[in-house]
C-alpha cells in the first residue's frame, strides 16, 4: 500500500486532496488487477510445476476427488492478499491532507523535493510532518477516518475478486518482518517523515514511537476498521515494559485491554513484554538468552534465530514502549 503511494505522488499534481486520494485509490486498484492476474496465471501452473501430495493426503476432500491441492481438492480454495504499510500510508495521507492542501505549510512541488532527497536538508519540514499532523494509533479521527476509507475500498475490492481454483482472492492486514522490510527496501523516502529503504509498518500497529495515546488509543483506532473485510487475518502487536504490568493490577489491566479489544470488534491481538535491555543483550551474547521467545504476526519465534535488522525492530519497538 505504501508503493501505491509512492507512486500516485510521481504520477503528477492535483489540486485537492481528494483528488490525490482518488488518484492513489485508482492506483490500488490497478495494482489488484495486475497482482491478481499474475496470481492466477501461476495457480494454473501450479498442478503442473509444484504439486503437494504430502499435504494433499492430509485432506479429506482431497482424498475423495483424487485430487491436489493445487488442482482445487481442498474444500477452501482461497488465495490471500496482504496489505502491508497501513500506518505508513494513512499517516502520509494525513501530512497531505493538513500541512500541504490544508495548512499550506509546503507545496506539493517541495514535499515531493524532500522525499526525492531523502528528506536530507528538510530537517524542519521533517519535524513537522512528524509532529504537527495526527497519527495513526491516537483515536484521532482526522486520520483513524483515512485508515477506514482505504481499507473498506481495499478490503471489498479484493474480496470479491475469483482465483484460479474456483475460490475467490481474501484480504489480510498483516506483514511479517521479512516482508516488510523486503517491501521497504524498493520504497521511497514517503510524506509520513519514514526514510527511504527502511521497513514500513507491521500489521495494523502504529509507525514507531507515535502512539501517544498509549494502548488504548491504539486500540480505538484499530477497532474502528472493518476487520471482517480482511477473513485471510491480521493482528494488532502491543509492545509492553514489564514494569506496566507489576502486581495483580497490571495482570488486571492486560485483561480489560483484551476484552475492550474484542468487544469492539477487533480479530487479533498479542503482546510482547520486554525489557529492551534485554534484547539487546540478549542479541549480543544470544547463548544466555537462547529460549527468549518473541511473538511475531500470530506465532511465537525465538529471538536468537531472528536476523539481527529484525532483532533491531523488536529493540526499538521496545525502547518506544519504555
Amino acid at each position: 500500500m505504501a508503493k501505491g503511494l509512492e507512486q500516485a505522488l510521481a504520477a503528477g499534481d492535483c489540486p485537492s486532496f481528494d483528488a490525490l486520494l482518488d488518484a492513489y485509490l485508482a492506483v490500488l486498484d490497478a495494482s489488484i488487477v495486475a497482482l491478481t492476474d499474475r496470481v492466477r496465471r501461476w495457480e494454473r501452473l501450479w498442478p503442473h510445476v509444484s504439486p503437494t501430495p504430502l499435504l494433499s493426503g492430509t485432506m479429506p476432500s482431497c482424498m475423495e476427488q483424487g485430487l491436489d491441492i493445487a488442482e482445487a481438492g481442498a474444500t477452501y480454495n482461497t488465495s490471500g492478499v496482504c496489505c502491508i504499510g497501513l500506518a505508513d500510508v494513512v499517516d502520509s495521507l494525513a501530512v497531505l491532507e493538513q500541512l500541504v492542501y490544508g495548512e499550506q505549510r509546503c507545496t506539493l512541488a517541495e514535499l515531493k523535493a524532500a522525499l526525492a532527497a531523502d528528506w536530507q536538508g528538510f530537517d524542519e519540514l521533517r519535524l513537522a510532518v512528524r509532529h504537527r499532523a495526527p497519527k495513526w494509533g491516537n483515536n484521532d479521527e482526522r486520520v483513524d477516518r483515512l485508515a477506514v476509507r482505504v481499507t473498506d475500498v481495499v478490503g471489498r475490492r479484493i474480496n470479491r475478486e475469483p482465483n484460479a481454483r474456483g475460490g475467490v482472492f481474501q484480504a489480510a492486514l498483516y506483514g511479517i518482518l521479512p516482508t516488510v522490510q523486503n517491501f521497504g527496501k524498493p520504497t521511497g523516502a514517503l510524506p509520513n517523515g519514514r526514510h527511504a529503504g527502511t521497513p514500513l509498518t507491521v500489521n495494523t500497529g502504529a509507525s514507531l514511537g507515535m502512539n501517544r495515546q498509549g494502548v488504548t488509543g491504539l486500540v480505538h483506532s484499530v477497532t474502528k476498521i472493518d476487520l471482517a473485510q480482511f477473513p485471510n487475518g491480521t493482528v494488532l502487536d502491543i509492545m509492553l515494559h514489564p514494569s506496566t504490568l507489576s502486581g495483580d493490577q497490571g495482570w488486571q489491566t492486560v485483561a480489560a485491554v483484551v476484552r475492550s479489544h474484542f468487544a469492539q470488534g477487533g480479530l487479533a491481538i498479542q503482546f510482547n513484554i520486554f525489557d529492551p535491555v534485554v534484547l539487546r543483550e540478549a542479541k549480543e551474547f544470544p547463548e544466555r538468552h537462547a529460549d527468549l521467545q518473541v511473538r511475531v504476526c500470530g506465532w511465537n519465534v525465538l529471538f536468537a534465530n531472528l536476523r539481527p535488522e529484525e532483532q533491531d525492530l523488536f529493540i526499538a519497538k521496545a525502547e518506544a514502549a519504555q
